[in-house]
């Protein structure tokens, strides 16, 4: 708790020294939704059945263990590897690889602690939070600039034209200028800030988990990982309440109000894992919003909270305003895996499947045989050190409708 009460201390001198920053009115949390359990449900039911596989091309160095975001533009797919390739890579459309952006390094142009990337004016920015700097490249991948940014940026998406929009939770940086808040619009050299929403709450915004922030239209979606709290940022910087994701059973045993009274309890329960629902990975297209949820409750659920037996698929359908979270999904289209989408292309949602989980399926499951020889063609040409295969997929039309 020593650092708890440092950060506690940090952030009241902060905010009683530096006010300059313009922050948004307090906005309410939105109707509550309550989440409806689905235990299993058969791919067949789930999506359409024209979905596509997209083998990513295998080269020698440095091979894709984790994905952590993809771009995708009229041309290509750009692809961050922060821990194991610790690199971006850039596919055109049949997934042949094309060029490294930048490389791991401490020299001119590289980085040394990938954090996140963005694309705008045909050109990859990259964030370094070790340096604490931006690297751009253009789409080619030539170095073009580097220039120091005073924040840990988490997440960035380019805002508009002039602006960005990032997403920093905790204030790691020597200057201390984000501490006031979890998310910020600013001009796109990241010195001025327009816009700060969501003062930083202490263990509400320490979840471990990524992709709190999405872009869908000119519109961004940004929800409190712990809180389930989902807002809608708009293109003249306004906030606006979306909705709040009601878990049931698996929310916090205490209220939020005794949480931030109460840091001690709030973190025995958080790294016990004791009752928790957390969220990430949000994804969203013209009729659904998506995104993936850990839910641990120790009565039912023993494992750690990293335990991929934990994480539940949640689908809100924008229509008919309903939120429905998926325990298990059987592929009864073709027998392959199924995993949940961490990005969008167009109308389409992608998700990625491991070259070393596909290695170990066993097609005698198979059901459908309009598609066993082109599954078993691409298992064919993968090992279990290929790159991953992208999965691009579309839900039914008619789903939860």
């Amino acid at each position: 708790m020593k650092l708890s009460l440092l950060l506690l201390i940090v952030v009241s001198v902060f905010f009683s020294s530096c006010n300059t920053h313009p922050t948004s009115n307090a906005v309410q949390s939105g109707e509550k939704i309550e989440v409806e359990y689905i235990a299993e449900i058969k791919l067949s039911e789930l999506i359409d059945s024209t979905y596509a596989y997209l083998p990513l091309q295998t080269i020698s160095t440095p091979l894709i263990g984790r994905i952590n975001k993809i771009i995708s533009t009229d041309s290509a797919y750009y692809i961050l590897d922060a821990r194991f390739a610790k690199a971006v890579l850039k596919f055109d459309k049949h997934g042949k690889f094309l060029h490294s952006i930048g490389k791991y390094g401490e020299g001119n142009g590289e980085y040394s602690s990938l954090m996140d990337i963005l694309f705008n004016n045909n050109q990859i920015e990259v964030y370094d939070g070790s340096n604490f700097s931006a690297l751009r490249f253009d789409h080619h991948g030539k170095f073009l600039e580097e220039y120091r940014i005073p924040y840990w940026v988490n997440e960035a998406y380019q805002f508009s034209d002039t602006k960005k929009i990032i997403y920093c939770p905790t204030d790691y940086s020597p200057d201390g200028k984000l501490e006031m808040g979890v998310i910020s619009i600013l001009s796109s050299d990241l010195k001025d800030i327009g816009s700060t929403y969501f003062p930083y709450e202490e263990v509400l915004d320490d979840a471990p988990l990524s992709g709190v922030l999405n872009k869908y239209g000119t519109d961004f979606t940004y929800v409190k990982p712990v809180l389930a709290e989902f807002y809608t940022i708009d293109q003249e910087g306004k906030l606006k309440a979306r909705f709040t994701a009601d878990f049931g059973k698996y929310r916090w045993p205490i209220d939020v109000e005794t949480m931030k009274a109460d840091q001690s309890a709030a973190e025995e329960l958080f790294f016990n894992g004791d009752i928790m629902s957390a969220i990430h990975r949000l994804c969203e297209n013209k009729d659904y919003l998506t995104f993936h949820s850990i839910m641990i409750d120790k009565k039912n659920a023993p494992s750690p909270i990293k335990d991929d037996r934990d994480r539940w698929l949640c689908i809100f359908n924008k229509t008919s305003n309903k939120l429905y979270a998926i325990k298990k999904v059987i592929n009864d289209i073709d027998g392959l895996p199924f995993s949940f989408p961490i990005s969008t292309e167009g109308e389409d949602f992608i998700s990625v499947l491991s070259s070393e989980l596909l290695t170990k399926t066993d097609l005698k499951k198979e059901t459908n045989s309009n598609r066993e020889a082109s599954v078993k063609n691409m298992l064919d040409t993968l090992g279990n050190a290929s790159n991953p295969v992208l999965v691009k997929f579309k839900f039914r039309s008619t789903l939860f409708n």
